[in-house]
């Protein structure tokens, strides 16, 4: 594939490190809840993502942290970025801490959905998770964002603890009023790693897209994974036919962290540049990013000889979390007990 048409068609920006909350799962090991001012800085990554522009449609700048509403300035990243004539807003938050200002403010901004993590489809599972009276404080801030005509979403990490609570958790959204859940599956890494959550085995990934696909059939909200295993095939049903699809690592998204090192994925720690020496561009278009579009040339194992190798290509964060090495195999894939090593 020629370089010069490497899409990139959004941006993940973990504006900042520090969170008011210490979930279990989370890929960050060790945060800060006190915030810090880095303005000077996010206008410089405001003006990398304007560089960009030039060359890409940028569809969305999706806005993380840490937890993104810790930020002192938030509602001026948002403002600038509206400014520049970025096209989609969304912010990624535990709406823990959302009043009706808030809420408010972001209305005014056009932001365009509101991502809400959630591990569970009440106080009893969520706060195993995310802590002690967390449950309670995302569903007022979710309310108050619906009240406010805020598009809003859920995203639950999934691990053998809530695989059980799935279509529960479902029934919540969709009774909260929510537009979208996204079921993403845990990692072994950061606050994850050797603790009292455990990742999902393959046949249990192979249930949880079973799942997914079932519950978005018979239900009014979408209900829909990330995950680049949503494509391969369960009971049949293939559901792309895309050149290139499946893990979006490097692949139509970068994620930048709050120290300008950019990534291919935020959950995939390879560094593969950083906006303070480098353009959005050279980034996308240097010789480390190669692999994820050269999957023929790069990929390894199981996943290099898989059929659904253009359309899935495994996730590359799991990859790299489980063997050290992100053109290796997608360890918790089911096609490889069940094809390659002959399994049930």
């Amino acid at each position: 594939m020629d370089k010069q048409y490497r899409p990139i068609i959004q941006i993940m920006w973990h504006l900042n490190n520090e969170c008011n909350l210490q979930c279990r799962h989370c890929y960050i090991k060790n945060q800060s809840r006190i915030p810090v001012d880095r303005l000077d800085f996010q206008l410089k990554a405001i003006d990398r993502i304007i560089e960009l522009c030039e060359y890409y449609s940028l569809i969305r700048v999706g806005l993380l942290g840490g937890e993104p509403l810790l930020d002192p300035n938030i509602f001026t990243i948002i403002k600038h970025l509206n400014d520049v004539g970025v096209r989609r807003v969304d912010i990624g938050t535990n709406a823990t801490l959302i009043d009706f200002k808030c809420a408010k403010q972001i209305a005014s901004l056009n932001v365009k959905m509101v991502q809400i993590s959630l591990e569970g489809h009440n106080s009893e599972v969520n706060d195993q998770v995310r802590g002690t009276g967390s449950f309670k404080k995302s569903i007022h801030g979710l309310r108050l964002l619906r009240n406010c005509g805020i598009d809003v979403g859920i995203m639950t990490t999934v691990s053998k603890f809530n695989l059980q609570y799935i279509e529960n958790i479902v029934n919540m959204a969709e009774r909260e009023g929510a537009k979208l859940i996204a079921f993403n599956r845990m990692l072994p890494i950061g606050k994850g790693k050797g603790g009292m959550l455990i990742p999902l085995e393959s046949h249990e990934m192979k249930e949880m897209m079973r799942l997914i696909h079932s519950l978005n059939d018979s239900r009014s909200i979408e209900v829909t994974s990330d995950d680049p295993l949503l494509y391969v095939p369960v009971d049949g049903r293939i559901l792309s036919s895309s050149e290139l699809g499946g893990c979006g690592a490097g692949i139509g998204n970068l994620a930048i962290c709050h120290n300008g090192d950019v990534f291919p994925c935020r959950r995939l720690p390879i560094v593969v540049g950083n906006i303070s020496d480098s353009s959005l561009l050279d980034i996308i278009n240097s010789e480390k990013m190669d692999c994820f579009y050269d999957r023929k040339s790069f990929l390894k194992g199981y996943c290099a000889e898989c059929d659904f190798r253009q359309i899935c290509g495994g996730c590359r964060a799991a990859a790299y979390a489980y063997t050290g090495d992100h053109h290796g195999h997608d360890p918790q894939c089911w096609r490889i007990s069940t094809v390659y090593k002959g399994g049930d």
